[in-house]
């Protein structure tokens, strides 16, 4: 086994959500949340943040009572509510939802944390004015803080259609002067099970660029499986890799990589011009040290949703990287 430089670990401490119960996974709740809890077990559980779950199922968590009984660490969720196009539909039953979680967890012998939640934008709020959107935020932190200790944080996916550039600098816009800024994120798709659900690599290039220069925090979900960027022929599309985009994310910060070299990065496919060394990481003649790797993975770039945390430890192995 190689040695694991400072710099491989400071970039990929807590940086994957796991969430087996999506594609192509598939995996029941209680194969999925299993697999979570014995996970952090693991010796490779300082890479593991939260485990993705859908609201809907707080009421299985009760066969886990015993389990979680002897469960020492807090139990991290990334919640993800009912979704609805309409704005209105989906407030009622998030508040319906977080207050049977609430109850459900308060019920556990475990601790849970419920600060965290990422779900897509509802339809309706698309085109609507500042005013009705901040009124759907305003109500979504209310419903949220209902305890004093919760302090909840929402990533928020947009719709991806033909004019992106001027909808993703609308809703950038909106995250980033919305008035408590400080409870909202961006989340970024990368991925999916058909070629059309990857994004093309300037859009997530753009992605990345308008969230540092907004200083608004990003999370990365779906297809990032592996390290490396490739192409896949199953699929006939490339796939992105977790070096590739949470690595132009990291430089990004700290660096103000330009659009073009945001581009080349994320579909960078050498792992020779990667490099993990205890001062740090590199790509090509870009330098980023351990403290710089840490400020930019606490304040602005979240980590990754994946439905294998198997996946990309054994790939790292294979690369003789720990």
């Amino acid at each position: 086994m190689s040695k694991l430089r400072s710099g491989l670990k400071y970039f990929m401490t807590r940086i994957i959500d796991y969430a087996g119960m999506f594609p192509p996974a598939k995996l029941s709740f209680l194969d999925a949340f299993s697999n979570y809890l014995n996970y952090q077990k693991d010796s490779d559980s300082w890479m593991l943040e939260r485990f993705v779950f859908p609201i809907t199922k707080q009421n299985e968590l009760a066969p886990f009572s015993t389990e979680l009984f002897s469960h020492k660490k807090p139990i991290k969720l990334s919640i993800l509510p009912q979704y609805d196009d309409s704005d209105l539909v989906f407030l009622e039953n998030f508040k319906h939802d977080f207050e049977q979680l609430t109850l459900a967890t308060k019920m556990s012998p475990a601790r849970f944390d419920l600060n965290f939640f990422e779900f897509k934008l509802p339809k309706e709020l698309a085109e609507a004015n500042q005013n009705r959107v901040y009124h759907f935020f305003d109500e979504l932190v209310s419903i949220a803080t209902t305890h004093p200790h919760y302090k909840p944080q929402f990533f928020i996916e947009m719709s991806i259609g033909s004019d992106w550039k001027y909808s993703m600098n609308r809703f950038t816009n909106l995250l980033t002067y919305y008035p408590q800024a400080k409870h909202l994120g961006f989340k970024l798709r990368c991925g999916g099970i058909t070629s059309d659900t990857f994004p093309e690599a300037f859009i997530v290039a753009n992605a990345i660029h308008l969230c540092r220069e907004k200083a608004l925090p990003i999370k990365f979900t779906a297809g990032l499986h592996h390290p490396l960027s490739h192409f896949n022929s199953s699929l006939n599309t490339r796939m992105y890799g977790f070096f590739n985009i949470l690595g132009a994310a990291v430089l990004s910060y700290s660096h103000l990589l330009s659009l073009n070299e945001l581009e080349e990065m994320i579909t960078e496919e050498r792992i020779d011009h990667f490099s993990f060394a205890d001062q740090g990481m590199k790509w090509r003649d870009y330098v980023v040290n351990t403290e710089q790797i840490k400020q930019a993975r606490e304040n602005f770039c979240m980590g990754y949703g994946s439905c294998s945390f198997d996946e990309p430890r054994q790939d790292l192995r294979s690369l003789q990287l720990m």
